[in-house]
């Protein structure tokens, strides 16, 4: 979910998705999804300072939930997308994962490319091979890896075959809940994906 009211993307926030709730406003109750929208499209923290956000929620305010929760969620993007803004860029960024390969998963994740639609994704925060989680295993999703500030692979960064890139993920201060200039600096790969998710926003933007 997203703090919808921050100052940081406030006048970009369009119609989302809430699973756990069943509704469109996707409120925040933990943080997480606040900061990883931040790192993606903040007007102070943000990498795509002009990009527009469909807050996506799919975990409660434990940060937990379930594999039918993410995947309905992929698909409203999927449904929305085709529907609402047919032909527009867009971007998908995924800061949630889980151990072992679910199908069904990578394969949303292959309908949102076949649909033109990049699909970022956290590597997951296990010191681990990558390629053994959901859904940084996804063949057809960009799944990103945590680097500090010296670039070096943050140490609790999951790894091999299956990372795609590397982006800031160590001590990454961005946008929080509670009020309208909340902030909150953080660690992990949940991090590092939104870099790439707006970066590859910008590049949209420009192409």
């Amino acid at each position: 979910g997203i703090n919808a009211i921050h100052q940081d993307y406030a006048s970009r926030v369009l119609p989302g998705f809430d699973a756990i709730d069943e509704g469109t406003e996707p409120d925040d109750c933990n943080g997480h999804g606040t900061h990883c929208a931040g790192t993606a499209l903040g007007t102070v923290y943000g990498v795509s300072k002009e990009a527009k956000l469909h807050g996506v929620r799919v975990l409660n305010c434990a940060g937990s939930g379930s594999w039918s929760n993410v995947l309905q969620g992929m698909e409203w993007v999927l449904d929305s997308h085709s529907s609402n803004y047919p032909g527009e860029r867009a971007v998908a960024s995924m800061s949630l994962g889980g151990g072992g390969v679910m199908q069904s998963l990578l394969d949303a994740a292959e309908a949102l490319h076949d649909a033109q639609i990049p699909t970022i994704v956290a590597a997951g925060n296990n010191n681990d091979n990558a390629c053994q989680y959901t859904p940084a295993a996804a063949p057809k999703a960009i799944t990103v890896a945590s680097s500090t500030s010296s670039d070096q692979r943050s140490w609790f960064s999951n790894k091999g075959s299956c990372i795609d890139i590397f982006a800031p993920g160590s001590s990454i201060k961005s946008a929080w809940i509670g009020s309208a200039t909340a902030t909150y600096t953080t660690s992990g790969t949940s991090m590092a994906a939104p870099h790439v998710a707006g970066a590859a926003a910008m590049y949209l933007q420009q192409n």
